[in-house]
């Protein structure tokens, strides 16, 4: 049995600690206890650097600790292991024990109180800190001790209203709410996906890559620190232990207290994972997998898929029935990947093989011995991977490109904590825009639902239902006039149709603009109200308008403006809803932004699955409902008058996100841009002047400088100087360098001919009579003024 078991717990078992054991406290205990003396006497600079000086000194004892152990862990026994195999053995666990007494003795750490380490394991002293630093008027370490502690203690209320205090205070900082104690790797791994949702894929990857390498070493650490020292009771318990006697059944063996402590020791090693698995408070499930989702998909973004499809292996080593990554490989191959580029990385085949082995032993341990129920389930451990009731499905980030996002998140990771600090934060951000929420969740008889107004003024309700009044087309996105009933008309209006006819001076721009900023204005709102931790996307946007027909046709109506149905799947008629083609699965929440109330009938509703009538909401100007895109909900029969709406759909899916919604803003600041340049009285001459047209400026060039432009030269001034090419032009010019090029020859290319003119040759041509003079002239005329074309522009 020796030759399997893993030495690290029985150094822990030597280097026992006693409960009853008396010394005196190591240096962050004794800081610790007077830095809390400091603070109940009201000494407050003395309170906040000895309490700064203890937490250090806490985590500097905590990095030399797992360094002792990872020194010690090397010494081996000079015994001859094939003929004194467990004389070796004991040996190297004495040896090793030894070295750790010594490394304890050194930084007195039997004299740590239990209570002690129980406050820094609650992070107890960053409460204390944060009131001593704001009693000594450093805000920003007050705040930063506060943030600290609610990472770890969430349901403290007390801190909770520290928090939303400093969230109202003058010049704080936002970047002062950090966790001081966040790792590298959390640091690295947050970088990361800020990086991801600036589409910096580079960055992305160079932090993702970081994360990586830096949580398999906290991973490494936290396993080292699990080989502590076992707790007896009394001295009593650890001789009558030693001495195979038991108080009760006499049957007790040092085995027992062997095996004991290998269990504890085992269990926390393999819970490691999970324990750091952890960012801002948070816990990400399968962490170590979706870092390499995210690396698959930032590779593939910069095209090297020999690198995706490695990390895409990877993942599916840490998770194999990840669909989302099965669909991805499956992607790859298509792409043209070989067997050999899905290879799992190195440093993870390692790091699941070391895995292996420690299940491998918890097995072990299950099948020849028995214990108590306090013993951990192997089989607990192996399906750490339970499922959870997604918010989206997997398989709808497979639209546009083939390879599915990452980020296949759950309900538990989704969603921020919605405590104080985060309704301080809603608060702020909805009476910054003049917001109002009206109802939620209860009162809308549901989950993730919200009323809420505020969004448009009145004169802009009026400026965008003027808008669509103007260029709304009717059944715009179906194939007939009337879609839903046949005693309405229905009309609508793309968010890049709008900015086309903005483009072309067809609508106000200002009327286009208002379509797209108060859509950015609702989605930056359910973001915030959500408290999403990924970014929420635009999926399709539209403006609609049902009309009623004349009121004769209202008679004998019976039916809904718009039947019931969900966003996101297709119903059954017994009730159900598939989430599959032709839904738009993609999507995850719907927003419908209202522009007038002045129309009889037209109720939104939410719907219970037998389509009978769950809670309505009346619209009027400004007023938004939200819910989740999966939600019933249908419109009551609009019978007289005219209902606008902007709908928006929304998706967390990066892949699925509306295009057009892109391309209005570029044709938009194109526009802007465009009318800037414009306002320029000379350049505008010149373009009235010689006729001359801008087509294209620096946002639809996706540059700074950089501008198209028509009308320079007419049709035949352009032939006259293409002759001139032709009767003047030198093969190569410019590039041949004294030497005579062949008809073939380009300094650029072998499959093109090359030839040039300057314009002192083309002087000299002209001259002595070879190419016609007027030509030159326009030669010159043409450049000059392009010259004065570009000095204008640029108002150089």
């Amino acid at each position: 049995m020796w030759n399997i078991i893993n030495f690290s717990f029985l150094l822990g078992l030597l280097s026992f600690r006693l409960s009853s054991v008396s010394a005196e406290s190591h240096e962050y205990d004794a800081l610790y206890n007077s830095a809390v003396e400091a603070y109940l006497q009201q000494r407050w600079y003395e309170c906040k650097a000895e309490m700064e000086n203890a937490i250090n000194a806490y985590n500097t004892l905590k990095q030399d600790l797992v360094q002792c152990r990872v020194t010690c862990n090397y010494i081996t026994s000079e015994i001859d292991a094939v003929q004194y195999l467990e004389l070796s053995f004991l040996d190297t666990a004495l040896q090793r024990s030894n070295c750790l007494r010594r490394c304890f003795e050194k930084h007195d750490v039997l004299g740590v109180s239990d209570e002690v380490k129980d406050a820094f394991a609650r992070r107890l002293p960053y409460d204390y800190l944060q009131i001593c630093a704001f009693k000594t008027g450093d805000l920003e370490l007050a705040v930063s001790s506060a943030y600290t502690f609610i990472v770890a203690n969430p349901d403290h209320e007390i801190m909770q209203s520290n928090i939303k205090f400093y969230q109202e205070q003058n010049g704080v900082d936002p970047t002062w709410f950090k966790d001081l104690e966040s790792k590298l790797y959390q640091k690295y791994y947050s970088s990361a996906v800020a990086s991801y949702s600036a589409f910096q894929w580079h960055d992305v990857i160079q932090f993702m890559e970081e994360a990586v390498q830096d949580f398999l070493q906290e991973e490494g650490r936290c396993q080292r620190s699990c080989e502590g020292t076992y707790d007896h009771e009394s001295l009593t318990h650890f001789y009558i232990a030693i001495a195979g006697l038991n108080y009760e059944s006499r049957n007790c063996s040092t085995l027992v207290l062997f095996t004991d402590h290998w269990i504890n020791v085992l269990q926390c090693q393999v819970n490691c994972e999970d324990e750091i698995s952890i960012v801002n408070g948070l816990q990400i499930k399968n962490m170590l997998a979706e870092m390499y989702h995210y690396l698959q998909f930032a590779y593939y973004k910069v095209h090297d898929l020999t690198s995706a499809a490695a990390c895409t292996e990877t993942a599916l080593a840490l998770k194999p029935q990840d669909e989302a990554m099965l669909k991805n490989k499956a992607f790859y191959q298509k792409q043209g990947m070989d067997k050999e580029d899905f290879s799992t990385r190195k440093e993870i085949s390692s790091y699941i093989e070391a895995r292996s082995l420690l299940l491998s032993q918890l097995n072990f341990i299950r099948t020849k011995y028995k214990f108590s129920e306090a013993d951990l389930d192997v089989k607990d451990i192996e399906q750490k991977d339970e499922e959870e009731s997604p918010i989206f499905m997997n398989n709808a980030g497979v639209v546009i490109s083939g390879s599915s996002y990452p980020n296949p998140l759950t309900n538990a990771s989704l969603f921020g904590t919605r405590d104080s600090a985060f309704l301080a934060q809603l608060g702020d951000f909805s009476s910054k825009r003049g917001l109002t929420i009206v109802m939620e969740n209860e009162e809308l008889e549901g989950k993730y639902r919200v009323a809420t107004d505020g969004f448009l003024t009145s004169e802009q309700c009026h400026s965008l239902m003027n808008l669509a009044g103007v260029r709304a087309t009717k059944g715009d996105g179906y194939q007939n006039e009337s879609p839903h009933t046949k005693f309405e008309k229905y009309e609508g209006l793309t968010i890049n149709r709008a900015a086309q006819l903005a483009i072309k001076d067809s609508v106000s721009l200002t009327e286009a603009q208002q379509f797209l900023n108060i859509t950015e204005t609702a989605r930056t709102f359910l973001e915030t109200y959500y408290n999403l931790q990924i970014p929420l996307h635009f999926h399709y946007t539209h403006l609609v308008c049902r009309t009623a027909l004349s009121d004769e046709a209202q008679n004998g109506r019976h039916d809904l403006s718009h039947p019931v149905h969900s966003d996101n799947c297709y119903m059954q008629k017994d009730g159900t809803c598939l989430r599959e083609a032709p839904a738009y699965v993609q999507r995850d929440f719907s927003g419908i932004i209202y522009l007038n109330d002045d129309f009889e009938g037209g109720n939104f509703f939410f719907a219970n699955r037998d389509d009978s009538v769950q809670k309505t909401i009346r619209p009027k100007c400004g007023r938004m409902v939200a819910f989740e895109s999966s939600d019933f909900h249908g419109v009551l029969p609009v019978t007289k008058g005219r209902r606008c709406a902007i709908a928006v759909w929304y998706t967390l899916d990066p892949l699925a996100k509306e295009g057009s919604h892109e391309a209005a803003q570029q044709l938009l600041a194109a526009k802007v841009s465009r009318d800037q340049k414009l306002a320029n009285a000379d350049l505008r001459h010149l373009l009235n002047e010689h006729d001359f047209s801008l087509v294209k400026t620096e946002v639809e060039l996706n540059g700074p400088e950089r501008f198209a432009a028509d009308g320079i030269l007419n049709e035949q001034q352009c032939k006259a100087l293409m002759k001139l090419a032709n009767q003047g032009a030198i093969v190569g010019d410019g590039y041949n360098a004294g030497k005579k090029p062949t008809a073939q020859t380009s300094p650029h290319t072998n499959h093109e001919y090359f030839a040039g003119l300057r314009i002192d040759r083309a002087a000299e041509l002209a001259a002595d009579g070879t190419v016609d003079a007027s030509a030159v002239d326009l030669y010159l005329n043409s450049s000059a003024m392009s010259l004065d074309f570009v000095k204008k522009y640029f108002d150089m």
